[in-house]
């Protein structure tokens, strides 16, 4: 049995871990460095509402920010983010929410900085959904290398999206990798040629874009003919007009729409293609052999 002396020290020794212990926490938060005080379910344990009064608070509004995200709004997602930060400061799920609702409202050089903060302090956060918001916010910043490697990131996880937006995953890295300079242009089109197998409007526009990055590669033997033809009505569903703007590739659409012709308009298309003011590095060999061709 202890001696009072021996419980008495005891007691000061279990006080002195639990101190030690909000110490450092208070600590990390000061810096900015708290990651994320909620559960998995977005609860809080007896010890986070001990430590950190401002937690329940904190979940209950980060998880209506995170439902706002699934809504696609933008605007209120922030209004909850900032009553999160009100609740508790300085945490980097709330930089993570708040990057990711700036790229739904546009802002995306606001959503490219909130998001490269969490991802530096807290890579644990990123799972698929956020990952992919990551590398369309460094597409739009122009970062293209550091979107390349995000996106090598995302894809062997990117079927937790649903088949939809993976296939659009794939497009997008491959249409980066085709205008980055440097980029792996067989992982492109491989990408393209998994994509193009499948039926819609992405499989069609995957179709096209291969077929145009095939030419791009065969500038010596530039033919206007294909013997699978993606569907030229696809590349103006909305879906695909929206892929093309975020990876920057609405520049050479005269070019997709030339892969899903024949005859004149086809010969019309290319003329398009070749005539345009500038083209990624990528097709612009192929631009110029066009208007080098001579007439028939």
């Amino acid at each position: 049995m202890l001696s009072k002396g021996a419980n008495v020290a005891k007691c000061i020794a279990i006080a002195g871990i639990f101190l030690a212990v909000v110490g450092r926490h208070e600590a990390a938060h000061a810096e900015g460095a708290l990651v994320d005080p909620c559960g998995a379910d977005r609860s809080t344990d007896i010890w986070t509402r001990t430590r950190l009064p401002g937690a329940p608070a904190y979940c209950r509004a980060i998880a209506e920010a995170e439902a706002q995200l699934i809504r696609e709004d933008g605007t209120s997602a922030l209004a909850k983010c900032d009553l999160a930060e009100k609740a508790l400061p300085k945490v980097l799920r709330t930089r993570l929410v708040e990057g990711r609702a700036f790229l739904r409202l546009g802002r995306t050089e606001e959503a490219a900085t909130a998001l490269a903060e969490a991802k530096q302090g807290a890579p644990a956060l990123f799972g698929p959904a956020e990952e992919l918001d990551y590398a369309r916010a460094l597409l739009a910043r122009g970062d293209r290398a550091k979107a390349a490697a995000s996106f090598r990131v995302l894809l062997p996880r990117a079927e937790r999206l649903g088949e939809e937006i993976r296939r659009a995953a794939l497009v997008e890295a491959a249409w980066n990798e085709l205008l980055r300079a440097g980029g792996d242009v067989p992982f492109a089109l491989q990408s393209l040629r998994d994509v193009a197998r499948e039926p819609g409007p992405l499989g069609n526009l995957a179709a096209a874009t291969f077929a145009l990055a095939a030419r791009a590669q065969e500038t010596a033997n530039v033919r206007e003919e294909t013997t699978e033809r993606p569907r030229e009505d696809a590349l103006d569903a909305p879906p695909v007009r929206a892929l093309l703007a975020r990876v920057g590739a609405l520049g050479e659409l005269a070019g997709l729409r030339a892969t899903a012709q024949t005859g004149k308009e086809a010969a019309a298309s290319w003329k398009a293609f070749a005539d345009a003011p500038s083209h990624a590095a990528f097709f612009a060999p192929l631009a110029t052999a066009l208007r080098n061709r001579p007439a028939r």
